[in-house]
């Protein structure tokens, strides 16, 4: 269960991260949408920071699951009344993992459609060489171009 939450929760990071740079590429001047992106990026953060703690647990159980296995009967019969006390006491901590997982789903879902709405209310950013080109004939500027070809001159 928790191996499936964590790749869920994977996913969901990767659906943010790329959402956030594709719109990086866009000009977003609308102050909803920028408010959206700030939302995805904390999300995008904090589902990281989700991630590298349960990654770290992970590690921190199979260390002590290797420590237990190469102690005595005594010890491990103690770890497994901790283990069992804990898991009683903390009896909805898969709920709250599966919760977790769902919301920053809903995240990952609600980037998809704010790239949507980018689509429809942002300006693509050129990063074209002849950007500048444009800009200057739009501000009025002149433009020569000579194409030498043989012996002949054409310009424009």
């Amino acid at each position: 269960m928790v191996v499936r939450n964590l790749e869920r929760l994977e996913m969901a990071h990767i659906k943010l991260e790329a959402a956030l740079e594709i719109s990086e590429k866009w000009q977003i001047n609308d102050a909803s949408l920028l408010r959206w992106r700030r939302k995805l990026k904390g999300a995008a953060q904090e589902c990281d920071e989700t991630l590298h703690k349960c990654k770290l647990r992970i590690l921190e159980d199979e260390r002590m699951e290797q420590e237990v296995r190469s102690s005595s009967i005594a010890k491990r019969i103690v770890h497994a009344t901790k283990s069992f006390v804990s898991s009683v006491l903390s009896s909805n901590s898969n709920e709250l993992s599966s919760s977790i997982t769902q919301r920053f789903e809903w995240y990952g879902d609600g980037a998809s459609e704010f790239l949507s709405f980018i689509k429809f209310g942002g300006i693509p950013q050129c990063h074209m060489p002849f950007h500048s080109l444009v800009k200057n004939l739009f501000a009025g500027k002149e433009l020569h171009h000579k194409i030498v070809r043989g012996i002949e001159y054409p310009s424009f």
